[in-house]
């Protein structure tokens, strides 16, 4: 087990991918360290990770919340949600993070977890999700989020005679949901016979990532055009459009996705945010590839059993299923 310093060491003198300040080439791609010490500890834990591609892509649902689900990260997320409700709400000046993790009243009640869960200084409730895994009853899902924000409200009301404060529920959806060719949707509570809105207080806002495409985004001169063109491809292309590299904005969403580009103790919060989500991962593979073992197995075993029924000799048995001639035998 290495020491900090010595980790340090490593993490400053891995390869640095050298950019064109005018273009953002990536001219050297390399990967991360496959393990960090548990920091804060008396033992020396270690937790495995993947190795980092050297631009994050922000459709990871871990790079997304890690990109814009943090304090000092603030005025990043502030500019994406004001492209998104430009002309539907009041430009953001300042929010708070509220907790994620949304606990049930009763012991039987399910907890709701965020991806990002905000407050706007105007006391709008802000829920962003990025969903990359297709669900047939996602917008079940968006609509359960959104009403616990609303219930949440309603838990702090002492009456009904003040309003309840708006709410939207922002997906990044990596599937088609919707058979439209326009990739986001904005759906609300409308009268369906006339069409008029009746509230706008509950909004689901869903935006289709598989329906953008470069060459019909108006980056040069939309923001939120600007913004699903690094949120779709930020992770495959190795040459930034020089327009989004003369934006401060971008140029900072670019510098932090670079893994090469990070500090020491950048990559260290990094892979210190992250590592419950990789153990969580790694947990479910182990799960899977045991499953998958226990079913070959299983099928291994019954085909024995019926060529064992069938007469056949148990040295061809084993031949045909690989079992032993002692487990063949008791079948």
């Amino acid at each position: 087990v290495r020491s900090r310093r010595q980790r340090q060491m490593c993490i400053r003198d891995r390869p640095s991918s050298s950019l064109d300040n005018s273009l953002f080439t990536i001219t050297s791609k390399t990967t991360s360290t496959t393990q960090i010490i548990t920091p804060n500890t008396s033992e020396n834990i270690t937790t495995p990770i993947p190795s980092l591609p050297p631009i994050l892509s922000l459709k990871t649902d871990w790079v997304f919340k890690w990109m814009f689900g943090q304090e000092k990260h603030k005025p990043l997320l502030i500019d994406l949600l004001n492209a998104i409700l430009q002309g539907k709400e009041p430009p953001i000046i300042d929010l708070t993070f509220n907790n994620t993790e949304q606990i049930g009243k009763q012991l039987d009640n399910r907890n709701v977890i965020f991806d990002i869960y905000c407050t706007t200084s105007d006391n709008t409730h802000l829920i962003i999700e990025m969903q990359n895994i297709k669900q047939p009853h996602y917008i079940d899902r968006a609509l359960a989020y959104g009403i616990t924000s609303m219930n949440k409200q309603l838990n702090t009301q002492s009456n009904w005679h003040k309003p309840l404060e708006p709410v939207y529920v922002i997906s990044f959806v990596n599937f088609i949901y919707f058979e439209k060719d326009s990739f986001i949707s904005h759906t609300r509570l409308n009268d369906l016979d006339t069409g008029t809105a009746i509230s706008s207080k509950l909004n689901l806002i869903f935006l289709e990532l598989p329906k953008i495409k470069k060459n019909q985004l108006d980056y040069q001169h939309s923001r939120l055009d600007a913004w699903l063109y690094l949120i779709n491809y930020l992770g495959e292309i190795e040459t930034m459009p020089e327009s989004l590299t003369l934006d401060k904005t971008f140029r900072e969403i670019f510098q932090k996705a670079n893994t090469a580009q990070m500090t020491a103790q950048e990559f260290e919060d990094f892979i210190r945010r992250n590592k419950y989500h990789w153990n969580h991962l790694i947990a479910l593979d182990e799960r899977y590839t045991s499953g998958m073992a226990e079913g070959k197995l299983e099928g291994l075993t019954q085909v024995a059993k019926s060529l064992k029924t069938e007469g056949m000799d148990i040295t061809l048995i084993q031949k045909v299923t690989g079992l032993s001639a002692e487990k063949i035998k008791q079948l």
